[in-house]
C-alpha cells in the first residue's frame, strides 16, 4: 500500500473521526471558559483541515475509480500509478500496451469543463516527456508517448470527444479506454511493450 492509500486508509479510520470529534469538543470548551481567541483558531484549523481531507479523499478516490477502469483493458495491456520519473512530481497513471504508451493525469473536478486550464496541459505534457525520455535512455526507443486528461467525475461535462487540445485527449472515465484501444498512438509488439513494463516498474 502506498502513501497516499495509508493516508486515505487513516482519513476513513475511526481515529480520524475521533480526532475530529475531540477538536470540536476543544472548540466548545475552550469558548464555554471564554478563550475566545483560542476557539476561532482551532474552528478556522478544523475547517481548513476538513476540506484538505474532502479535496484529498476526493482526488483519490478518481484515481482509484480510473485505476478500476484500466483493469478491464484486454491483459495485453498494464499500468503503473504513481511513480516520480526524472524529477518530475508523480505520475498519476501510465499505460502500456500494443497500442502505444499513454500518460494520464487524473482530475477530480465536476460540472461542464469548457476550456482546458494550461497548467494541467503542461503539466501532463512535461509527464509524458520524462516517460518518452526514460523510454529512449533505457532501451534506445524513441517512442511517442500520448498525454491524456481524465476526469474522473462522473459529474464532468465535456464535449471534446476524441479531439486533442493542444496535442491532449481531454476526456470523461468511460471513454478512457475506448481512447486506449481503438486510437492507437504506437504499434508496439509483446517484447517492447514488456521492456517498457520492466524498465517503469523498476522506478
Amino acid at each position: 500500500m502506498d502513501a497516499k492509500a495509508n493516508k486515505l486508509q487513516f482519513y476513513k479510520s475511526n481515529i480520524f473521526n475521533y480526532l475530529l470529534v475531540l477538536l470540536i469538543v476543544l472548540i466548545i470548551l475552550t469558548f464555554y471558559f471564554k478563550y475566545v481567541w483560542l476557539s476561532l483558531v482551532l474552528a478556522i484549523v478544523a475547517v481548513v483541515y476538513f476540506r484538505h481531507v474532502k479535496s484529498f479523499t476526493h482526488g483519490l478516490e478518481g484515481e482509484a475509480d480510473v485505476s478500476d477502469q484500466l483493469r478491464k483493458l484486454p491483459p495485453e495491456f498494464s499500468f503503473v500509478s504513481d511513480i516520480s520519473i526524472g524529477g518530475r512530481g508523480n505520475i498519476d497513471k501510465i499505460v502500456f500496451g500494443p497500442t502505444g504508451v499513454w500518460v494520464l493525469e487524473v482530475k477530480s473536478h465536476q460540472g461542464r469543463i469548457r476550456t482546458q486550464d494550461p497548467k494541467f496541459i503542461k503539466q501532463v505534457w512535461a509527464e509524458s516527456y520524462a516517460v518518452r525520455n526514460l523510454i529512449k535512455e533505457k532501451l534506445n526507443l524513441d517512442i511517442t508517448v500520448q498525454p491524456v486528461l481524465v476526469f474522473s467525475s462522473p459529474r464532468a461535462k465535456l464535449h471534446f470527444g476524441f479531439n486533442k487540445v493542444e496535442g491532449v485527449y481531454v476526456i470523461g472515465k468511460s471513454w478512457l479506454n475506448d481512447l486506449i484501444i481503438m486510437h492507437p498512438v504506437s504499434n508496439l509488439d509483446r517484447d517492447i511493450v514488456s521492456q517498457i513494463q520492466t524498465v517503469l516498474r523498476v522506478k
